[in-house]
């Protein structure tokens, strides 16, 4: 007879346990910190983590409002995309892959299980199908990559921008910048 852990494929559902807790917890207090008391916390744990994306968006950022249209979340045109970093390719890609077809922009908040860390974006979709954001094996950003000149410092930030727009965290590079 077969083990019931083996049977339930417990070690699976485990694993998406301990990656949904910290990403709902997350959601959840910045929905809760931001004074939109239409919701009790026990209400918020029965949505799905990209509800709860959407919804913490709109908490922090006062000046846009859900339509939940197609290709757009948002009033101003964008739309919001949780996804998480997994494994592909055969066990040779560690990234997280954003689906953003018909999307003009996207909040995009990513979740690394290695180091349970959030990273945040703003990104342009117009003509893409899907954005791939790509870490090493070990979980570190592969910050040589075009899509990680679109990550901001902090959720908060991510809410309050209305457009994708490209920062650079390369002091070396700011300082030309200025220069010219």
């Amino acid at each position: 007879m077969e083990n019931v852990h083996t049977r339930l494929k417990t070690d699976w559902y485990k694993k998406r346990v301990n990656q949904n807790t910290p990403i709902k917890k997350f959601l959840i207090g910045k929905i809760l910190n931001n004074d939109v008391n239409v919701f009790t916390r026990e209400e918020l744990l029965y949505l799905n983590y990209e509800d709860l994306l959407e919804i913490a968006i709109a908490s922090v950022n006062k000046k846009i409002s859900i339509v939940l249209g197609q290709g757009q979340d948002f009033c101003n045109n964008m739309d919001a995309k949780f996804s998480i970093v997994r494994v592909s390719s055969y066990g040779r890609r560690y990234s997280s892959s954003v689906k953003c077809k018909m999307k003009k922009g996207l909040y995009n908040v990513v979740y690394e299980n290695n180091y349970n860390k959030f990273y945040f974006f703003v990104l342009p979709a117009g003509g893409m199908k899907e954005i791939d954001i790509p870490f090493t094996m070990d979980g570190r950003p592969k910050r040589s990559n075009k899509w990680w000149a679109y990550e901001v410092d902090t959720f908060e930030e991510m809410c309050h921008l209305v457009e994708p727009a490209k920062y650079t965290r390369n002091t070396f590079n700011d300082l030309f910048e200025e220069a010219a």
